[in-house]
Order: C-alpha cells, then structure tokens, then sequence
C-alpha cells in the first residue's frame, strides 16, 4: 500500500506556535497488476503539546503516525483498498449485452 499526505491546512499561529497543522488531507493508494484503489479523506489533528514539530521539519512518517493515531485506521483502510481491487478482478455484478442483440445470441451459440 502506498500511503500519502496530499495537504495540510494550518493555521498561521496558535499559542506559541507557527503554522500549526489542524487538517491532514490522506489517501491510501493499492495497486495489484491492471487494477487499482484508493481511499482518501481528512482528519482533524489536535492542538500541539510541548513536543511541537516546526512544520518545515515534519516527515512524511510523522504525520501518517499522527493521521493513524487520530481516527483513521490504517489496518481498516487497507483491507478497505484490497477489497475494492478484488472487486475490480472478480466484479460482484457484471453488465451483459441484451439478450435479443446479435452478440448475445452469438455468445450463446459458440457455447452450444
């Protein structure tokens, strides 16, 4: 799985702080051959405590922690992304031409 932080918001000061992230933006992106899934959304991060990061120093890696650690389950979303991929290789529903069309009828007499 292939996870990214596509935004942050901020807010320019709170307390002490500068540029204080309030929003990460996230999405999970699954990739399997052809196919492909992805889950995205938001989550609200809370107020800084001592251990405040300068947001040009922030990671990758640190934010995914604070984005799992807030509400998003990184165990769900992925078995969420697997499960639409297999979807995408084994359709629960599929569409067939109409039964009176040529193709159909064609369909059926190279299986008889």
């Amino acid at each position: 799985m292939i996870w990214k932080i596509t935004q942050l918001d901020v807010v320019p000061t709170e307390s002490d702080f500068d540029n204080v992230i309030v929003t990460a933006h996230w999405e999970c992106i699954g990739l399997e051959n052809v196919y492909s899934a992805r889950v995205y959304g938001t989550v609200s991060l809370p107020a800084p405590s001592n251990d405040f990061t300068p947001y040009n120093e922030l990671t990758l890696d640190e934010v995914l922690q604070w984005v799992w650690a807030n509400g998003v389950d990184k165990d769900v979303t992925e078995t969420n992304v697997t499960e639409r991929i297999n979807q995408q290789i084994n359709p629960p529903v599929k569409s067939m031409p109409l039964p009176w069309t040529d193709e159909i009828k064609a369909l059926f007499e190279e299986a008889e």
